[in-house]
């Protein structure tokens, strides 16, 4: 996993006390900016997941938060 991705997940699971919802990802996923066409264009990253790895993002960001990772 990217160290950026994986740092604003990191802020946010210590911002919300170690609950963290598929909302709370994806909020920090729309933040992250993922140059496209040699960087002429950008997405976000919440825009460019299909949805299941969302979803499996925020499995795992649950299972870091309950320390079982």
């Amino acid at each position: 996993m990217s160290v950026g991705v994986a740092s604003a997940l990191a802020q946010k699971v210590a911002a919300t006390g170690g609950k963290v919802s598929e909302t709370d990802v994806r909020d920090v996923c729309a933040k992250i900016a993922v140059p496209l066409g040699g960087g002429r264009s950008t997405l976000s990253l919440s825009d460019v997941m299909p949805e299941r790895c969302v979803q499996d993002l925020t499995d795992i960001t649950r299972r870091f938060a309950n320390k079982e990772l």
